[in-house]
């Protein structure tokens, strides 16, 4: 899609947005599976997600409608976690990638709701705007729920400069 005005970004991130909380809603099993997330906190951003789904379908109907958007970046996010299951054996570490790939999926929505308050404040769509707004205290409060993965100060400075996959491997090598 070319985008050629502010209107035409805001139907393009209100798509994306709407994709990317499909594509998080059906991670959310996978996750469940590794075991390295709360049930409870799956259960409750599951049910937040799907109303925020709920919304941007609404708006997008009351918008200009449908267009066609390109797959986003976090499609990835799916074949990432399966490629991490079939390859990490330690579930420690497996749960750890987990979280990480949790967080991330959230600050990507985090991204496009932003956006979305942007444009329809700079459309004078308040109505809108207030619900990306909502949104964007949802995906917040949810990012505040999940436990931090990244370990203390002392343990994140060990790793400065050092590639994920260097760092799985020292963690590995810790376990045995």
């Amino acid at each position: 899609m070319t985008v050629t005005s502010l209107d035409d970004l805001f139907q393009h991130e209100l798509q994306e947005t709407h994709m990317a909380e499909r594509v998080i809603l059906r991670a959310l099993p996978m996750l469940a599976l590794i075991g390295g997330t709360q049930t409870s906190i799956l259960d409750s951003y599951a049910t937040q997600a799907r109303q925020r789904i709920e919304r941007l379908e609404q708006i997008g109907k009351l918008g200009q409608g449908a267009r066609a958007v390109t797959e986003p970046p976090i499609f990835g996010v799916l074949a990432r976690i399966d490629d991490y299951v079939a390859s990490i054996n330690d579930r420690e570490a497996l749960q750890s990638v987990a979280y990480s790939e949790f967080q991330a999926m959230r600050h990507y929505l985090l991204a496009r709701y932003a956006m979305l308050w942007a444009c329809a404040n700079r459309l004078h769509k308040s109505e809108f705007a207030q619900e990306f707004d909502a949104a964007l205290d949802e995906v917040r409060a949810a990012l505040s729920q999940t436990p931090n993965v990244a370990g203390d100060r002392q343990e994140r400075d060990q790793y400065k400069g050092i590639s994920m996959g260097e760092r799985l491997t020292a963690m590995f090598e810790r376990k045995k």
